[in-house]
This record gives C-alpha cells, structure tokens and sequence, in this order.
C-alpha cells in the first residue's frame, strides 16, 4: 500500500478562525504542517503533501526549512460558499479535498489535520484493515461530548444524518485513511447533503 499524506489548509485572511484557534496568524496552520512534516519523515512515511487555496502564501513560510525537507503543496479546487462567520469555516473545504483526492490520486490517501504529530510509524495491520474496509478514521468521540455536551453533539450529528442515530459517534478528522474507490463511494453521499 502506497499511503500519500496530505492535510488541509485553507487561507482566508477575512474569515474567523477557528473556535479551537487561539493564533490569529491565517498562516499558522501551516507552521503546524511542517512540523507534521517533519515527524512523518522522522518515521520514514512519505513528505506531507499540504493542500491549500493559498498555495504561493502557504511555500512563503518554508524560507527557513531546507529545500529537500520541505512539504509539498498542492492547490485545492475549492467549490464550496458559505458564510464567512460560520464555526469551523476551514475545515468544511475538506470535503472539497475528498472530492479532488478521489478523483486525481491513485495512492491511498491518510488525510491528518496539521495540528498533530506523528509519533509512532502506524502498524501495517491497522494499514491493511483500513486497506479492506476502504476507510479508517480515528474516533474522538470520548473527547468532544464531554467538551461540547452530549446531547448538542448528538444533535449536530443527527442534523446532519437527517435521522435519529443510536449510537452518534464523532469522527473528528485527526485521521482518516482511505482508498480512492472509498472516497469515489463517500463524497457523493456527503455532497447530498
């Protein structure tokens, strides 16, 4: 399995950050992204590729790493519109990122968000289980129901299922492995909504 890495970061200058932001630097989450970069190296995956909107502004911030330890960058064909006020407003373009990924990339794609780092390789067998499912993704949701409240999460989850789930889980997007015929299933239905 070839896995390719990549992370979203969308650059909007006049958007709010992000709730769970504390930096009002819009570039910030690209200096989160080398330092991904460089703890993936550290373990022997491949270089980050890092998908962006802003891709001239995003290659500004590698002036202090050197050229060979660099991560990639690749444009983001971003076809979403919403309010510029709206929590969370850059991490819905990772649908976007899906869409495209499905698409273009015959690798198995291990979308992370830039705000993590790699610590440990990932074991080949939790590779080849996600691998035959078509899709592994980390649930975080002993995290965030206690920090946003069960039933307010329950109830985002629901709106957007359209339907009353018995056991809502919360995905998150730290990690998620996927195959493209996966993400050719997936993107489809998440479009629909």
């Amino acid at each position: 399995m070839k896995l390719f890495p990549c992370t979203l970061v969308y650059v909007d200058v006049d958007a709010m950050p992000g709730p769970n932001s504390t930096s009002r630097d819009p570039l910030s989450y690209v200096t989160q992204a080398i330092c991904l970069n460089h703890s993936l190296r550290r373990l022997g995956e491949p270089p980050l590729t890092i998908v962006t909107n802003a891709p001239d502004l995003v290659s500004q911030r590698f002036v202090s790493v050197p050229a060979g330890k660099r991560p990639h960058v690749m444009q983001l064909a971003a076809t979403i519109e919403l309010p510029k006020n709206t929590p969370f407003y850059a991490a819905h373009f990772k649908l976007d990122l899906l869409d495209q990924l499905a698409g273009s990339l015959p690798p198995d794609t291990m979308l992370l968000d830039a705000d993590m780092v790699a610590l440990l390789p990932l074991a080949h067998e939790l590779i080849e289980r996600c691998a035959e499912a078509g899709l592994g993704v980390f649930d975080i949701s002993d995290q965030v129901f206690p920090a946003y409240g069960s039933e307010r999460v329950a109830e985002d989850l629901e709106v957007v299922a359209y339907q009353r789930l018995m056991n809502p889980r919360w995905y998150g997007g730290k990690f998620m492995l996927a195959t493209p015929a996966a993400l050719r299933r997936l993107v489809p239905c998440m479009r629909v909504t």
